[in-house]
């Protein structure tokens, strides 16, 4: 039977309008979030915790013999009574009661789903069963996405210093796990760039793009650079260099990976001096 249905609670005189093609059914289902005090209807179930079970009352308020009227009928009742002292719902629309909600009015704000049921969510959208699977997109539909994309109002804005600023300070107070961590390390390795990326990442950082161009190093740092290394291949053979410009020279290796052996005192882990530590001399 199509119905429009009032849940009212005789303490208060308060009311909850809704509709249902089973009346049974749905008050059993009323019934059970509520006794577990999961209802939706946060209102209401206050007043169920307050006043118990025995305080409140189903009853219907209107048939409906076509049930593609339904909505329209509960949607009659809910305009004359959402926003009333006395009425439970605080939803407008009967076709979609979460409409124009958001935040702390939302059923599930500030819940979190259990592992488990994050994995069934994820088993449930995965592979086959991803409404997008096995689909292409037609070159058409790429070239609107592409045309939106250059539209978009923002592409050609820059941060701000401050706003720059506030990203950094953001990110320096967001400080990684080592699981984190563990898993950028094994995701990246492996990971092969290609000589297309390579030229391109080279052109880039050339010249004008490049950070220190057009910039002098300062005394401190000409004078950091300048300083004697020893360097210890990996049988314990030592041999001393009087820069970094002279080690490089004489070894090929890069400045990154120069300057992180000599950070972390750690030998090098692969390629041809792979067990070579660098330390400068202490003078």
């Amino acid at each position: 039977m199509n119905v429009v249905y009032k849940i009212s609670c005789v303490e208060t005189g308060k009311f909850y309008i809704g509709s249902t093609v089973n009346k049974t059914q749905r008050w059993a289902r009323h019934r059970r979030d509520l006794r577990a005090g999961v209802h939706k209807n946060k209102n209401m179930q206050a007043s169920w915790n307050k006043y118990g079970e025995d305080a409140f009352l189903f009853a219907v308020i209107e048939e409906v013999a076509d049930p593609v009227l339904l909505m329209q009928a509960e949607q009659r009742h809910l305009d004359t009574c959402v926003g009333q002292p006395d009425c439970f719902n605080h939803n407008k629309f009967a076709d979609a009661p979460w409409r124009g909600k958001s935040g702390a009015e939302m059923p599930n704000f500030g819940r979190k789903a259990s592992p488990e049921t994050l994995a069934k969510m994820s088993a449930a959208r995965s592979g086959a069963k991803h409404h997008n699977w096995g689909k292409t997109i037609p070159p058409e539909v790429k070239a609107k996405i592409r045309a939106a994309n250059l539209a978009y109002p923002h592409a050609e804005r820059r941060h701000t210093p401050e706003e720059i600023e506030k990203i950094a300070a953001a990110s320096r107070g967001r400080p990684q796990s080592a699981l984190t961590r563990a898993k950028r390390v094994i995701s990246m390795q492996g990971h092969e760039v290609s000589s297309t990326t390579r030229a391109k990442i080279s052109q880039t950082l050339s010249g004008e793009g490049n950070f220190w161009y057009g910039k002098k190093r300062s005394a401190d740092f000409v004078e950091k650079v300048s300083r004697p290394i020893v360097v210890t291949n990996s049988v314990g053979f030592e041999t001393q260099y009087p820069s970094i410009t002279a080690l490089r020279a004489a070894t090929s290796l890069k400045p990154p990976t120069i300057n992180r052996a000599l950070k972390s005192g750690q030998p090098l882990a692969k390629g041809k001096y792979q067990g070579w530590t660098f330390r400068y001399v202490v003078a």
